[in-house]
């Protein structure tokens, strides 16, 4: 099978998709894997420790709230990360694009979507926050499948063809850890401030 990952700039994008790659590769160890993502987000060094992750950066910008001419540049960077993505799924042809969040997701997915119009490509997002993020909000309508970590997450993309609760995906080495929580439960409980003193 061959997966393209798409998303990142912060560890909250970027660990989960870690997490799942990590969990695709024990199913299946001939997984072959592409990493669309920044330079400059937190994906190009996590990514140095999985080498059988081949990491393609493109040169994707996220909006500056209050910049002028913002939309201008997002809208130029975009057509970069668009003709960048199309070289990398051309030579690839994934049967899976997986989207965890970002604008360096944005490309990735859309044009997997695209594809999977006249393509056996099949296309995924994961929806890690409680409050979805604009990329994921905007890609849902087009992708095949939304994943999301909180059951309350799920109104939030109501033009989505399917929506599955999944939690958020985490590490196999926190599991030597020995933590026995039973998620539901934890949701339930009232949030407490933690005095630091």
């Amino acid at each position: 099978m061959r997966v393209v990952m798409a998303g990142g700039g912060t560890g909250g994008h970027v660990y989960p998709a870690v997490a799942i790659l990590d969990e695709l590769r024990r199913v299946d160890p001939d997984v072959e894997v592409v990493y669309i993502g920044t330079r400059r987000g937190i994906e190009s060094r996590v990514l140095q420790t999985r080498p059988w992750v081949r990491f393609v950066p493109i040169r994707a910008r996220g909006r500056r709230p209050g910049a002028r001419f913002d939309r201008l540049r997002v809208g130029f960077w975009l057509g970069v990360g668009l003709f960048e993505t199309a070289i990398a799924i051309a030579r690839f042809r994934p049967h899976v694009v997986v989207g965890v969040g970002g604008y360096s997701s944005f490309p990735p997915v859309l044009l997997g979507a695209i594809a999977g119009l006249v393509l056996p490509v099949r296309t995924v997002i994961h929806e890690q926050n409680a409050v979805a993020g604009l990329a994921n909000r905007w890609l849902s309508r087009f992708v095949d499948l939304v994943l999301v970590s909180y059951p309350t997450s799920a109104t939030q993309f109501p033009r989505a063809r399917r929506v599955v609760t999944t939690g958020n995906p985490i590490r196999g080495e926190f599991a030597v850890l020995g933590f026995d929580v039973d998620v539901n439960e934890a949701m339930n409980q009232p949030s407490r401030r933690l005095n630091p003193f």
